[in-house]
């Protein structure tokens, strides 16, 4: 069995592979082509300084309206507020209604007592 040697691979790799040359690329998009797409007087009337300035104030503006329109800490700590006063006046209606069911219950005995007095009596 022969040993490879990096020679022996380097022309095989050589021969199978066709490495893209510099003429390569150039066939596939010259200087010229990439010139015609995009000269530097496009790239210029594009981008002035007035256009600069516009999308600067564009972009400031957007920003402004994000901030005041942005959650803040505040409005979550109000939103939190709110919900633990809702909650605690939930707690109290809780409460009430247990106070108030055992004040029906009791009134209701007290009537059933009464009913059962007055039929002892015969009235």
């Amino acid at each position: 069995m022969t040993q490879l040697t990096e020679d022996t691979l380097r022309k095989i790799l050589k021969d199978e592979i066709k490495v893209a040359t510099k003429n390569d690329l150039g066939a596939f998009a010259t200087k010229n082509d990439l010139g015609a797409f995009a000269t530097k007087d496009d790239l210029g009337a594009f981008a002035t300084k007035e256009n600069l300035l516009a999308l600067k104030d564009y972009v400031d503006q957007r920003f402004n309206e994000l901030e005041e329109k942005m959650f803040t800490k505040q409005d979550y700590m109000d939103h939190i507020a709110y919900l633990d006063r809702m909650i605690t006046e939930s707690d109290k209606a809780a409460i009430d209604r247990e106070v108030y069911a055992d004040r029906y219950s009791r009134l209701d005995d007290k009537v059933a007592d009464h009913e059962k007095r007055l039929k002892s009596i015969g009235a």
